[in-house]
C-alpha cells in the first residue's frame, strides 16, 4: 500500500468514525460482492437488516472492494437518504 492509498484508507476510516458513528459488527466479509456491485465508496443499506439499525460501509483498497458491517448507536436508525444514523427517522422496512 503506497502513501496515497494509506492516506485514503485512513481518511475513510476517520470519516466512518467521526461522521457515521457506527459500531463495527462482526459478520462474514465474504459478501464484499455487494460493494463490488455498487463500486462506490460510502455507506449503504444493509440488505440483511430488518429494522434499519445496521448498514454497510464499502471501500476499495488496492483495487479490491471491502465491506464493513456497522450498527447504529442505541436509539438511532440508518437513514438511507442522509447516509448516516439518526434518531428522527421512521424505518419503513
Amino acid at each position: 500500500m503506497n502513501s496515497t492509498q494509506r492516506l485514503l484508507f485512513i481518511s475513510g476510516m476517520i470519516y466512518m468514525l467521526v461522521c457515521v458513528h457506527g459500531i463495527p459488527v462482526e459478520k462474514s466479509s465474504s459478501s464484499a460482492s455487494l460493494c463490488e456491485e455498487i463500486s462506490v465508496q460510502g455507506s449503504f443499506v444493509d440488505p440483511s437488516d430488518t429494522d434499519c439499525t445496521s448498514y454497510i460501509y464499502c471501500f476499495e483498497i488496492s483495487g479490491e472492494w471491502r465491506i464493513k458491517y456497522l450498527k447504529c448507536p442505541e436509539g438511532q436508525f440508518y437513514n438511507e437518504k442522509l447516509n448516516f444514523c439518526t434518531s428522527n427517522y421512521t424505518c419503513t422496512q
